[in-house]
């Protein structure tokens, strides 16, 4: 008897526990960015190019070798130029490629950043981060990656008015204001 007690308390006690555990799921967002046309694509140069859709910005700069292409469906990343990706607060990304053969490519660049994690399977490859991050920044691709869309895994962005360390909203002060006094009238 005495140990289903204890068995019950233990169960009701991991149950307790689930809740939160649905709740910080909620705490996450997706954003996905697709390369299926040019009209995501905010700059556009020989030397740069820069794509943004739903809150993310990738950015691939000419570092040496070839010039940035002018490619779409998928976008072309070519070897030796640096890739950065921004979005706050990342924990993973799916990165779908043109091919097997771009996603291993890919993989291999992600394998420079500091703190990421990343496996290929077949055109798709996912990136877990140790920690949260705001950017990616691959400083020069091993290969030529062609890539279709990047999901983002990332943990919402709040403000804890609670916490001292989060920098207090800038909020619009009014100026006082003074009764209108009469002009004097002039006299002639």
């Amino acid at each position: 008897m005495k140990r289903r007690v204890a068995l019950l308390l233990i169960v009701a006690l991991i149950l307790s526990f689930i809740p939160a555990i649905v709740v910080n799921a909620a705490d996450t967002v997706t954003a996905t960015i697709t390369f299926d046309n040019t009209s995501k694509r905010t700059v556009f140069n020989t030397s740069q190019q820069v794509w943004v859709e739903d809150g993310i910005t990738v950015t691939n700069d000419k570092a040496s070798g070839n010039n940035i292409a002018d490619y779409s469906n998928p976008a072309r990343f070519y070897a030796n130029t640096k890739l950065t990706i921004e979005y706050p607060q990342m924990t993973q990304m799916v990165i779908t490629c043109g091919s097997s053969t771009y996603a291993t490519a890919m993989k291999n660049s992600m394998a420079t950043v500091s703190g990421a994690t990343a496996t290929a399977s077949s055109s798709t490859v996912t990136v877990t981060f140790a920690s949260p991050v705001d950017a990616v920044v691959i400083a020069s691709m091993t290969a030529q990656s062609r890539v279709k869309s990047i999901v983002i895994t990332a943990n919402v962005v709040t403000t804890d008015p609670e916490d001292p360390t989060e920098a207090p909203s800038e909020e619009p002060t009014e100026e006082p204001t003074e009764a209108p006094t009469e002009a004097p009238v002039p006299t002639y």
